[in-house]
C-alpha cells in the first residue's frame, strides 16, 4: 500500500514538473527551470528516504532544500510533519496554517490531517491575528516578516510571551505594539501607521479605526518590558557593593587625616616621648592630640567594616549573574522546506 502510494506521488512530481510552467503563467511568476525542478525532486526522494528510515532532521534538511528551489504550497504539509516530529512546534504550526489557507484543492483527508496536526503543534503555544489601518503594509512580529496588509484571518503563532509586532509602509511612520501572547486562543492586534506629511492620516482598513483614531490621540507609546529579577537582583547587589566602597574609602580618608594630625599634634609637644601628662603640656595641643586619638579606632573600624562589607555583596553579586540562568528569548525561524506526512508524501494542488 505505501510502495504504490510512494509510485502516484512520484507520477504526480511528474506531473507537477510538466504543469508548473502553465501555472507560473497563470500566477504571474518566473517559472522553474527544468534542472531546477529535477533537482528538486531528487532532494524530495532523499528526503522521502530519510523519513521512511526516521531519521526527520535528515528528512527536513532535504526538503528544506527541495523546497527552497521548487517553492509550492502543497509541500507545507509535509514539512510542517516533519517539524512536528523534530519539536519545530512554532514552524510546524505556522506551515500547517499556511497549507490550509493556500491548498485548496487538497483532499479532504489531508487537511483533515493537517488540522489534526495543526491541533497538535499549536497545543502550547498562542497566536495573534493582527490588523492594520493601512492595506499593503508589511507586518513583522520580532522582526520576522509575516506578510503585507490585509492579512484575514490569518494566524501567527508564537510562543506564549511578549512580542514586538510593526508595521510599516512608505510614507507612513512605522507603527508599532507590544503584546504578552498567552497560551490557547488567538489575541488580535490592531497596529497604526501614520502619514509622514502632506496629507490625513492613513485611512482605516480596520472597522471603525478612523474613529478610534482620531478619538484616540498620539499613538500609544510601547508598554515597556519589566525588568527580570534576576537584572534586578544583580543590579540592586552592584548598586551596595559601590555604596559600600565609596562609605569605605570616605574612611580610609578619614583615617589618614586622623593619623596625620595625632602626628602634628604630638609634634607640638614640648617632651614628646611624656605626651600631656607634665604641666607645661600646652592644653590647646593636648585637646586637639585627645580627640583625633579618640577618633582614629572609630575611623578604622568604620573603614574595616565598610570594605568588608563591600567584599561581601560584590562576591554575591558576581555569584548571582553566574549562576542565575538567562531567560532564553523566543526566536523562531520560519524556513519552507518538504516533508513526509502520516499518509506519506502528498503532492497534489493546482499548479
Amino acid at each position: 500500500m505505501v510502495d504504490s502510494i510512494h509510485m502516484r506521488l512520484e507520477r504526480w512530481f511528474g506531473l507537477a514538473s510538466a504543469l508548473v510552467f502553465l501555472a507560473s503563467s497563470a500566477l504571474a511568476q518566473p517559472a522553474p527551470t527544468p534542472e531546477e525542478v529535477q533537482q528538486a525532486q531528487v532532494r524530495w526522494n532523499e528526503g522521502k528516504a530519510f523519513f521512511d528510515s526516521g531519521n526527520f532532521e535528515a528528512a527536513r534538511v532535504a526538503f528544506k532544500q527541495a523546497y527552497t528551489v521548487f517553492p509550492h504550497p502543497v509541500f507545507l504539509q509535509n514539512l510542517g510533519e516533519a517539524e512536528l516530529r523534530t519539536g519545530r512546534n512554532v514552524e510546524a504550526a505556522r506551515h500547517f496554517e499556511a497549507f490550509l489557507r493556500a491548498s485548496s484543492s487538497a483532499s479532504s483527508a489531508q487537511r483533515d490531517l493537517a488540522k489534526k496536526s495543526l491541533r497538535r503543534a499549536a497545543e502550547t503555544l498562542g497566536s495573534m491575528v493582527i490588523e492594520a489601518n493601512a492595506d499593503d503594509a508589511e507586518i513583522r512580529v520580532d522582526d520576522e516578516v509575516v506578510g503585507r496588509t490585509p492579512l484575514g484571518s490569518l494566524e501567527w503563532y508564537v510562543e506564549p510571551g511578549r512580542h514586538v509586532v510593526v508595521a510599516r509602509k512608505e510614507g507612513y511612520l512605522d507603527g508599532s505594539e507590544q503584546v504578552f501572547v498567552p497560551a490557547g486562543s488567538a489575541k488580535t492586534v490592531v497596529v497604526r501607521v501614520q502619514r509622514v506629511a502632506g496629507g490625513a492620516d492613513a485611512s482605516s482598513a480596520v472597522p471603525g479605526a478612523a474613529g478610534a483614531e482620531a478619538s484616540a490621540g498620539p499613538p500609544k507609546r510601547a508598554e515597556r518590558t519589566p525588568l527580570s529579577p534576576r537584572t534586578r537582583v544583580v543590579a540592586g547587589g552592584a548598586v551596595l557593593t559601590l555604596a559600600a566602597l565609596t562609605v569605605g574609602t570616605v574612611y580610609a580618608v578619614r583615617v589618614g587625616t586622623d593619623a596625620s594630625h595625632v602626628e602634628s599634634a604630638r609634634a607640638r609637644l614640648p617632651e614628646p616621648e611624656s605626651g600631656c601628662e607634665g604641666d607645661a603640656a600646652p592644653r590647646g595641643v593636648c585637646d586637639e592630640l585627645a580627640r583625633y586619638q579618640t577618633r582614629l579606632p572609630v575611623d578604622r573600624n568604620a573603614r574595616n567594616v565598610s570594605f568588608g562589607v563591600a567584599g561581601v555583596l560584590g562576591a554575591a553579586t558576581i555569584v548571582t549573574l553566574l549562576a542565575w540562568p538567562r531567560r532564553s528569548p523566543d526566536a523562531a525561524v520560519v524556513s519552507g522546506t518538504v516533508e513526509s506526512g502520516q499518509y506519506g508524501f502528498a503532492l497534489s494542488g493546482r499548479f
